[in-house]
């Protein structure tokens, strides 16, 4: 989220290019995240706050254009979208 001078970018953009990129490289990609939204209005420091919007950003644009989705509660996968492989 910064660059090499420590100034602050958005990397949205960047981050799901490079995991498209890497899709058209392979036959199945699995890409596995955190869910980091609940709660996030107790963080007053606007850094993580930003860290904490990207990231839902990123996991609601990779969810809508995958196959498959799923939460992992517990240990126990919760399908969201899609047929659960074998």
């Amino acid at each position: 989220m910064y660059d090499e001078n420590g100034r602050e970018r958005d990397v949205y953009d960047k981050i799901l290019a490079d995991i498209d990129a890497l899709s058209q490289r392979c036959e199945t990609l699995i890409v596995v995240t955190n869910e980091v939204g609940g709660g996030a209005e107790r963080f007053d420091d606007s850094a993580t706050r930003r860290y904490i919007e990207t990231l839902g950003r990123l996991n609601r644009a990779l969810a809508a254009s995958s196959d498959f989705a799923a939460e992992l509660v517990c240990g126990i996968p919760l399908v969201l979208k899609g047929k659960r492989p074998i």
